[in-house]
């Protein structure tokens, strides 16, 4: 939650603000963007880890492509409000090129 909460005080955007509020409003829709982008990265992580964990149990194998696969979807759901199959296919992509090269550095095992 503590990365969430990082990442939406960095995308948080004070042109999203209606003018002329003032500062206790500037500090309540501040406070709502950046619970809102948390829970959505939390939810993000949630997600992944079941993924990772469900992926780990039907192969029976515990590598780097369980964390791909997840990644993939999780990725491609991510961008799945945007209906477009090119930014589909590049968000899963991207995702899982990160968790397959993230599991690999970091795997004691290997």
């Amino acid at each position: 939650m503590l990365v969430g909460t990082v990442y939406g005080v960095c995308v948080w955007s004070f042109d999203s603000l209606p003018s002329g509020v003032r500062s206790a409003s500037v500090l309540l829709a501040l406070s709502r963007r950046v619970m809102r982008s948390s829970l959505w990265f939390a939810g993000f992580m949630g997600g992944f880890a079941t993924l990772t964990c469900m992926v780990e149990r039907i192969r029976n194998k515990k590598d780097a492509l369980n964390a791909s696969i997840a990644g993939f979807c999780m990725g491609a759901l991510v961008a799945f409000h945007t209906r477009n199959l090119t930014a589909i296919t590049a968000s899963g992509s991207l995702v899982s090129l990160a968790a397959y090269n993230f599991h690999n550095s970091h795997d004691p095992f290997l």
